[in-house]
């Protein structure tokens, strides 16, 4: 499992390491005194690159950093093919602490792990496949500018998966990778991972295998073996969308919820998706056969010490508090809860879906849902406004005030404008009226045919006030302060 590491050992004495019996460390030293110069020495010992650097702070205090692949360290220097059990990994460490390196003080600043696994064909086709991680891209991963996979850079750990056999110059070409390499140790020290010796703990591996494979499963993949024959231009076109590694980095996480939601349906329903499953599964066959993972119906939890510990006869999780066993309690109430089914709230049929929060059975219900709950609210506002309407009526005519809004022209006019003499065409033009009582501070706003109405009643009422003056004198007299009131803008 584990294979890359990265150790910083500090506050080590520089007599102890310099003189040590199993490394020779190189430098510029004085012909005279044998003095380090440059405060810096190295050696490379079993494929690990050990390194002594003065602290600049304490000038007789040294820092010990180790580099390297504990599969090769294991090996004697030779190349490791195989990835490591749980007991190799402590016979490497074993072997560290022979070094004088004691391992619950050698603090990790870097850890690459993942595994091994053997293809039916060439890892090759497999790596082409690999689009995005959420919303970062798969690049070309080189080894000696010669490209061997693909990695998914970040700024706390990367995804690589690439082809072994290359790296290595193997003859069988069916070797993939996939690993995760930590750059912020933050990311998994809350799982366990902060020193050499925690790397020799089950629990540790088992709760990093959760974090490594809940990040594999967040990636998308597209088969290698997926065709194109009998597809539709449309849908090509959203193939080589959802296959744009860009496309996924421009789009926010509702949007690519969605459309992996979509992408993985579309690979379902044309034959593909089966090839990344298999990736999967191969993968966690590796860690079951190298005693890292085992199924949870032989897991036991003990809340006392917070540890696993695995039993052979064990059918389901066993909790004790102050000694009485309430597991089956506990885990029953979630169990229903889990399985709690209800109903959509358009066609009322019951609901079967991997969601727990699901509202409805299908995309089509859930349109349905929210048009006639938008109809019922436009309903209920044009009833308001016909309550508005019948209020402004019962208004004293000369203290109303209005501003209305068409669709084209931008030019602001008298009341005269609209006098008995404006056809039905300009008045149908008004999109929205808004209607003031003079010297009050709130208005009431009319859309479409209530504006329509509201402009029809005062039309009506300047023609009959016009017919009720008894002479031109008293006309004259009151019909400028009634327009001067009721300004008609148009906007």
């Amino acid at each position: 499992m584990y294979d890359g590491i990265k150790v910083n050992y500090s506050y080590v004495l520089i007599d102890d390491w310099v003189g040590h019996p199993m490394l020779e460390f190189c430098g510029v030293h004085s012909q005279k005194t044998g003095e380090i110069k440059g405060n810096k020495a190295f050696t490379k010992d079993r494929g690990l690159l050990w390194r002594l650097a003065q602290s600049q702070k304490d000038k007789g205090v040294f820092r010990l950093s180790i580099q390297g692949a504990l599969p090769r360290f294991l090996n004697g220097g030779k190349i490791g093919y195989e990835d490591l059990s749980i007991s190799g990994i402590r016979q490497a460490v074993a072997l560290l602490e022979e070094y004088g390196v004691k391992a619950e003080k050698a603090i990790l600043e870097g850890l690459e792990f993942g595994f091994n696994i053997s293809l039916p064909y060439s890892a090759s086709k497999v790596i082409k496949g690999f689009i995005a991680l959420e919303n970062r891209g798969f690049a070309s991963l080189l080894d000696q500018r010669k490209k061997v996979g693909v990695v998914c850079a970040g700024c706390e750990y990367d995804v690589k998966v690439y082809d072994k056999s290359k790296v290595w110059n193997l003859t069988d070409n069916n070797l993939l990778r996939v690993e995760i390499k930590v750059k912020k140790m933050r990311v998994v020290q809350k799982y366990g991972v902060r020193c050499l010796d925690d790397l020799t703990k089950e629990e540790t591996a088992r709760k990093l295998l959760g974090w490594y494979f809940d990040t594999l499963n967040k990636v998308l993949h597209f088969d290698s073996s997926f065709k194109l024959n009998g597809l539709l231009p449309l849908q090509i076109a959203k193939l080589e969308r959802w296959k744009n590694p860009n496309y996924w980095a421009g789009i926010d996480k509702h949007q690519r919820y969605y459309q992996r939601k979509r992408f993985d349906e579309f690979k379902v329903g044309f034959g593909g998706g089966d090839e990344y499953t298999m990736i999967l599964e191969k993968l966690r066959e590796k860690g079951s056969e190298k005693g890292f993972l085992c199924s949870l119906k032989n897991t036991t939890i003990s809340p006392e010490n917070n540890t696993l510990s695995v039993q052979q006869n064990c059918d389901h999780f066993t909790v004790k508090i102050k000694g009485e066993n309430v597991a089956q309690a506990l885990s029953g109430s979630r169990r229903e809860v889990k399985t709690q089914k209800g109903s959509c709230h358009h066609c009322k049929k019951e609901l079967v879906s991997l969601k727990q929060r699901a509202k409805f059975c299908n995309p089509k219900c859930r349109r349905k849902h929210y048009y006639l709950k938008y109809k019922a609210k436009q309903r209920k506002e044009v009833e308001i406004e016909k309550g508005n309407l019948l209020k402004v009526k019962k208004w004293k005519f000369e203290n109303i005030l209005l501003k209305a809004w068409v669709e084209v022209k931008r030019e602001p006019l008298q009341i005269a404008a609209i006098d008995a003499r404006m056809s039905k065409g300009e008045i149908w033009r008004v999109k929205k009226v808004e209607v003031y009582r003079k010297r009050g501070k709130t208005s009431i706003v009319l859309h479409t045919l209530r504006a329509k109405d509201l402009l029809r009643w005062v039309q009506e009422e300047i023609g009959r006030r016009k017919k009720r003056f008894k002479n031109q004198q008293e006309k004259e007299r009151l019909i400028p302060s009634i327009i001067s009131n009721m300004l008609y803008t148009i906007r």
